[in-house]
């Protein structure tokens, strides 16, 4: 269901840092998204603005660490080609990567891609992290989810990276009922599972130094989808004209199950 409660005008009250240390994850949530939207008062953040949650663990004492910060867009990476390799104590196994270049990988899916985003990351070396528990640095286990969903949730695939190269991976990805639990921060009172329906893409042909830009929109009226190319627009079926390697970005709307 749509969130009809976000109250972008009322003032939220600055909570201490004793009240933010005694609050559980989900009301600390609630209350970082509502200092947000206080603070943010327009149209934009009542629609697209959600919350990532990035949770740190140290790999010794299993002390957890959380902060929150708003999302517009969320930008994400492309799987990459990985052989499994012994590393540290920390995990049995973890993953050896390369960068995936247009003729590594050829198909992937958007939940592929959703796990690239939401995998756990080993912070060590320079990036250690200074545990208040152990009171020294540790290695620690990062992982990044959502924590509340926006009305509007765009999602960037990132095709653009500092080689100068475009990846060109063609990427399914769901036209109606797109479940978006796998970004979801693992919480036992989480809400019913936010459930999306595509309404627009933007795409992108080309390489990283020139290309053009089209878009595929969803008329709400007639349910039609229609191609727009600069004057040019034309009837499409979703189904099989939407370019899985031309999108670049995924426009979704929260499904109003009321």
């Amino acid at each position: 269901m749509k969130d009809e409660t976000r109250c972008r005008d009322n003032v939220v009250r600055k909570a201490t840092e004793e009240e933010l240390e005694s609050m559980s994850t989900r009301s600390k949530s609630d209350y970082r998204l509502k200092e947000h939207l206080s603070a943010n008062s327009s149209i934009i953040t009542d629609e697209f603005c959600g919350q990532l949650i990035s949770t740190t663990q140290c790999s010794v004492c299993n002390e957890e660490h959380t902060c929150f910060d708003p999302f517009y867009d969320i930008s994400l990476p492309f799987p990459e080609r990985r052989q499994s390799v012994r590393t540290s104590q920390y995990r049995r196994t973890s993953m050896m990567s390369s960068f995936m270049g247009s003729s590594d990988l050829q198909h992937c899916t958007l939940d592929d891609c959703i796990s690239e985003f939401t995998k756990e990351e080993v912070l060590d070396g320079d990036n250690m992290i200074e545990c208040k528990n152990c009171c020294c640095k540790r290695v620690g286990i990062k992982r990044l989810q959502v924590s509340d969903f926006p009305n509007v949730l765009v999602l960037h695939l990132k095709r653009f990276g500092n080689t100068r190269k475009k990846v060109q991976t063609k990427v399914q990805f769901p036209i109606t009922g797109f479940d978006a639990s796998s970004l979801a921060y693992e919480r036992e009172d989480y809400a019913p599972s936010p459930i999306y329906d595509l309404f627009a893409v933007c795409n992108h042909t080309g390489r990283a130094n020139y290309g053009h830009y089209t878009a595929c929109c969803i008329d709400p009226h007639s349910n039609s989808w229609y191609s727009f190319n600069d004057e040019r627009v034309h009837s499409i079926l979703p189904t099989s004209d939407l370019d899985e390697a031309g999108a670049y970005i995924l426009f979704y709307s929260l499904r109003d199950e009321t």
